[in-house]
């Protein structure tokens, strides 16, 4: 079942507990959930969708009558059935490229250069359903190439791209989670300003290494609370990755991951 905009969806996670919006937003859109089985919860009574998105479990709640629980609500949805299951990672060799076709309106929707590393999800007919790596994750149709044009990737550097994709993730949930703090506090204490800048933590990445930027480092020691709940969160996220959380100042911290040191 493939889902334009999943924040909607009454979702669960592996552990089955409920997703937040940002969460369920940082899937991406148009997910692909590939939809094994109906359950029961522990409750004994609410009934989920077991299902499959790029190797990860989710559960997708159910209404009465069966159906997924505020589907009407995502946008462009559509089931896929007889398809060929590929999951796999392939890379586009030297001197090709590929255009990923936006599901719902057919069009170009992003152009694919020598390098890129894709997964392939799905196959129906002509058209191979893929996940980008990068994020935000992007989905989308590529019309079936030649072979000629991709190779596959060993499963050792699949799983080197994932756990660094896998962190990019859950810093980003921390840091969307703790913007909202800050955003709030500063409404209550100055009301609704449009003209000054909101206090948010940025995330900017370069080859090397991601800056954690504060933008109103005039406010932030007045929260030390929340400031250091924050970065703890981030120094443990750090460390369960193998990455390395370093403050710059009060207001820039630089995260590293070790074996680039």
């Amino acid at each position: 079942r493939q889902v334009e905009h999943p924040a909607a969806l009454k979702l669960l996670n592996a552990y089955r507990q409920e997703m937040s919006v940002p969460q369920k937003q940082a899937l991406g859109t148009f997910v692909p959930f590939q939809l094994e089985r109906v359950i029961t919860l522990g409750d004994q009574v609410t009934q989920a969708y077991q299902a499959n998105v790029l190797g990860q479990k989710y559960f997708l709640l159910l209404n009465a009558r069966g159906n997924i629980l505020n589907l009407e609500k995502t946008g462009f949805n559509k089931l896929y059935k007889n398809v060929r299951v590929i999951n796999d990672t392939v890379q586009i060799k030297a001197g090709f490229h590929l255009t990923l076709i936006d599901p719902k309106t057919k069009q170009s929707q992003q152009e694919l250069g020598a390098g890129q590393l894709m997964i392939r999800i799905f196959q129906q007919g002509r058209f191979i359903y893929m996940a980008t790596f990068s994020l935000p994750r992007m989905f989308g149709f590529l019309e079936a190439p030649l072979n000629a044009v991709w190779q596959k990737v060993r499963s050792k550097e699949v799983t080197k791209v994932l756990k660094r994709n896998a962190f990019l993730n859950q810093l980003q949930f921390i840091v969307q989670e703790h913007n909202q703090i800050y955003r709030a506090l500063f409404q209550y204490f100055k009301g609704e300003k449009v003209d000054e800048v909101l206090p948010e933590w940025k995330i900017i990445r370069n080859n090397q290494h991601i800056n954690l930027v504060f933008s109103r480092p005039d406010l932030l020691l007045k929260w030390p609370k929340s400031t250091k709940l924050f970065v703890d969160k981030i120094e443990n996220l750090a460390q369960q990755y193998d990455w390395l959380c370093k403050e710059q100042n009060p207001f820039t911290y630089q995260i590293s991951e070790r074996s680039s040191l």
